[in-house]
């Protein structure tokens, strides 16, 4: 006669029992059975920090585990940190990657935007309005820190910035202190959904190993104007020309 198996409180017991557990480890206990799945799905490792690296975006096994990981605590807090790039490999495999990102990846992001704590997003350029599209399918009443990077294969500084729309969030962000913006410009008149943030990064010059930390233009006093309750800004521009950036 077998055993009754754990209920899913027990074996939820157990894995917050285990020392340097990994995402790799709660996923696999997630496959042992129903009773794991159970008990996995509510594991923050699982359903709370969400991180999509670039080759995973032509995986969609990879992109679908996301996707469950997403909708394992319907109105959970999530930290994300997503890099929607085509990658490196044949055209096939970056087709894929496009697809992923702009039928699954995207429409997801603009479903979570209510519970979005921390949001760190690296994208292709030609994934940039998609992105701002999504953000402003709602509020997001959560986020504390938005980090928004756009990745250029090769610089080119004569490129004209996308820049910011107004309903950013639909102009709700109450709790966003900390921004970094280097993917879009910032508008002439105010964004309202910067309006409580109070430290501002922006990087204007490109590190050779990572190509997406570039801003293109720079325009500093467009900060104080959606930012009226700045208290720290941080210009990394150790190669650019501060005399052109307005």
């Amino acid at each position: 006669m077998s055993a009754p198996p754990l209920p899913p409180e027990v074996v939820r017991l157990i894995l917050d029992e285990v020392r340097d557990l990994i995402l790799k480890d709660v996923v696999r206990a997630s496959q042992v059975s129903r009773t794991w799945r159970l008990a996995a799905r509510s594991h923050p490792l699982f359903a709370q920090d969400i991180f999509l690296f670039s080759d995973a975006c032509q995986s969609r096994g990879a992109v679908r585990l996301i996707l469950d990981r997403l909708a394992a605590v319907p109105g959970g807090n999530l930290y994300m940190d997503l890099h929607l790039t085509l990658g490196k490999g044949d055209l096939s495999r970056q087709a894929t990657a496009e697809q992923n990102v702009r039928t699954m990846l995207i429409p997801a992001l603009a479903q979570c935007l209510p519970r979005i704590v921390t949001l760190s997003i690296v994208c292709d350029e030609e994934f940039i309005n998609d992105v701002v599209a999504a953000l402003r399918a709602g509020p997001a009443p959560r986020l504390k820190v938005f980090k928004f990077y756009g990745y250029q294969h090769e610089p080119r500084p004569s490129t004209k910035m996308k820049v910011l729309p107004l309903d950013l969030f639909s102009g709700e962000a109450p709790l966003l202190r900390v921004l970094q913006m280097d993917a879009c410009q910032f508008p002439e008149v105010p964004v309202p959904a910067f309006a409580s943030v109070r430290e501002l990064i922006r990087v204007a010059d490109r590190r050779a190993e990572e190509n997406y930390y570039c801003c293109v233009q720079l325009h500093p006093e467009r900060f104080f104007i959606s930012c009226p309750a700045l208290e720290q800004l941080l210009v990394n521009a150790n190669t650019f020309n501060l005399t052109r950036s307005s």
